[in-house]
């Protein structure tokens, strides 16, 4: 994992499957952790629990499944929020906000 920190962000990069990345971004000075494309949940499950913290957005920047394969254990663990392409909205799973 690499971490970027910006001013008023943190990027992290979390390696996923054996040729993707999730990057989560944190929101210095609130709660906002969001997931970008979760193809998996156990690598941002272990992230918050190491950190003590919560996921509460992903986005989806579209519906293949190495990008949202994390959508549902992610939102069923966390309570998170799921935003993605309105339409694509039929195909990622658990989408919440269009």
């Amino acid at each position: 994992m690499w971490s970027y920190r910006h001013q008023n962000f943190t990027v992290h990069q979390l390696p996923a499957l054996k040729d993707n990345y999730i990057y989560l971004i944190d929101l210095h000075n609130s709660e906002i952790l969001i997931a970008v494309d979760p193809a998996e949940a156990v690598s941002i499950s272990n992230f918050c629990t190491e950190r003590d913290v919560r996921l509460t957005h992903i986005i989806n920047t579209h519906h293949h499944w190495d990008h949202t394969d994390g959508n549902k254990a992610l939102k069923e663990k966390f309570n998170t929020q799921v935003i993605g392409a309105a339409d694509d909205a039929h195909r990622i799973p658990a989408i919440d906000i269009t």
